[in-house]
């Protein structure tokens, strides 16, 4: 370890930085108050940074998965008239809805569910996650460590 704290200070600031951005995304527990309180505080909005492209079209297969985006991004009337299609077929409309194409109308900063900020995943694991929530939103860091009490018990049941 001590090897690697010294290779550390031979680089610049900078590239500690990216490396310490690395382990942080690596170390933190996915799926947790933790994550969950931390992307409130800093409120990343994940549609400035991604969009579907062919290896997320690539890794989905099923029908039913595509037919609920198509509702989401097209509409309830659009994903019912292609539900019977091929997957080949509703991943091609669901990016002609995603970039404007063929004449649909652009639905612009979609993410998948998974890459939203979920704050009702607390608040639908204990009414009090609520409180801690707003609390977190209006600034008060002992939210936090409220948020992370309730996903304890939550764990724990």
């Amino acid at each position: 370890m001590s090897g690697l704290f010294l290779r550390l200070l031979e680089l610049p600031d900078a590239v500690v930085m990216e490396v310490l951005g690395v382990v942080m995304a690596e170390t933190l527990a996915s799926g947790t108050g933790l994550i969950e309180t931390i992307g409130l505080h800093l409120d990343i909005k994940m549609a400035d940074y991604w969009t579907a492209d062919s290896a997320f079209y690539h890794l989905i297969r099923d029908r039913e998965v595509l037919t609920a985006i198509l509702s989401e991004v097209g509409g309830d009337t659009l994903a019912q008239a292609h539900a019977a299609e091929k997957t080949k077929t509703l991943k091609s409309v669901i990016n002609d809805c995603l970039t404007g194409a063929g004449g649909r109308p652009k639905h612009n900063h979609w993410v998948p569910r998974g890459l939203r900020r979920r704050p009702e995943v607390l608040l639908d694991a204990e009414p009090a996650a609520a409180v801690a929530v707003e609390a977190v939103k209006d600034g008060d860091s002992g939210a936090a460590e409220a948020i992370e009490d309730i996903e304890e018990q939550r764990l724990a049941a």
